[in-house]
């Protein structure tokens, strides 16, 4: 279920990123934008990876904290 999950809602919302660094990026940073995403995006990657296997119940915690802002953020957007 895992394998499935991560195929189907993980890579596309993946894949998405990419584009949205883009078209934020790029106007400011010029050609260079990639760099600074890259670096960021590895970055941030490896800081998960590295809660999930040394903490996870505090990256639970966090993932779930963002949730709730996110919710929050999204639903004050629309009042």
């Amino acid at each position: 279920m895992l394998a499935i999950g991560t195929v189907f809602i993980g890579f596309p919302h993946g894949a998405f990123d990419h584009w949205v660094a883009t078209h934020r990026w790029m106007p400011r940073l010029g050609r260079q934008w990639w760099l600074l995403f890259l670096l960021g995006y590895l970055g941030l990657t490896a800081l998960v990876l590295f809660g999930w296997v040394y903490v996870p119940a505090v990256t639970l915690s966090v993932f779930f904290a963002m949730i709730v802002v996110c919710l929050w953020f999204s639903h004050r957007s629309q009042s």
